[in-house]
């Protein structure tokens, strides 16, 4: 029966041994996955940065492009408004010109008949 007990409490402690290093091993496993979980969420949280960075960047640049877009607007606008009343001005001036040269014409006709005339009479006088 010693022997028993001797051969029983010897595989009691390598079952003993055994369990130690499965435990062992356990913790390890689990200081392993603790280190490789704190290096994907410090990874993860720096991707996170970046990308709030990133999407900073893209509003600043929107805001940028809208503030460029109203510029653009304003002054396509403001030139759009001159050459409008530009055009105005010139068909102003084209209808003065024109009616000036109605003007022109006619006296032009007027000296033209006043001239004829004045041959026609000298004609007659001085024949």
């Amino acid at each position: 029966m010693l022997d028993e007990a001797k051969n029983e409490i010897k595989h009691l402690k390598g079952d003993q041994e055994q369990r130690e290093l499965h435990l062992v091993r356990c913790l390890k496993g689990c200081d392993e996955e603790k280190s490789l979980s704190k290096e994907t969420s410090e990874k993860y949280a720096t991707m996170l940065d970046d990308a709030e960075q990133e999407i900073n960047n893209l509003k600043d640049e929107v805001l940028h492009f809208e503030e460029e877009h109203a510029q653009s607007k304003a002054e396509w606008v403001r030139k759009r408004s001159q050459l409008l009343n530009q055009l105005t001005v010139t068909e102003e001036e084209y209808f003065l010109i024109n009616q000036e040269a109605v003007r022109i014409r006619g006296s032009l006709r007027e000296v033209e008949h006043t001239v004829d005339d004045t041959e026609m009479m000298k004609g007659l006088f001085f024949r």
